[in-house]
């Protein structure tokens, strides 16, 4: 099998085996939020050779997008080379905002 990196989420209520897991398989964790009810969801990134291996552990795993690397690689490419602070011959202005300065 070849290993591909999968964006993955990832849910349960068992707080101590989502812990184990994150911590144990040395998951790339990309957001996560726990409900009130308990549940927490996640999702993180993972080889895809341990998919079946974490599925076994009980928790609900879904997988997103199963080669994040080449979304990732095509994504690079719809952002811009341009430096949108540098304007012709003078020197690149920082952004300023609306907060007033105390």
């Amino acid at each position: 099998m070849e290993k591909k990196i999968l964006r993955v989420k990832i849910d349960t209520k068992d707080e101590n085996a989502f812990t184990r897991l994150v911590l144990e398989e040395h998951l790339d964790m990309a957001g996560e939020r726990r409900d009130k009810d308990g549940k927490i969801v996640a999702e993180a990134y993972m080889l895809s050779t341990q998919l079946e291996k974490l599925r076994e552990s009980g928790i609900n795993i879904t997988v997103l997008d199963e080669d994040a690397a080449k979304t990732g690689r095509q994504r690079q490419k719809q952002v811009s080379s341009v430096n949108r602070f540098a304007f012709g011959d003078r020197s690149p202005s920082p952004p300023s905002g609306f907060g007033k300065k105390v």
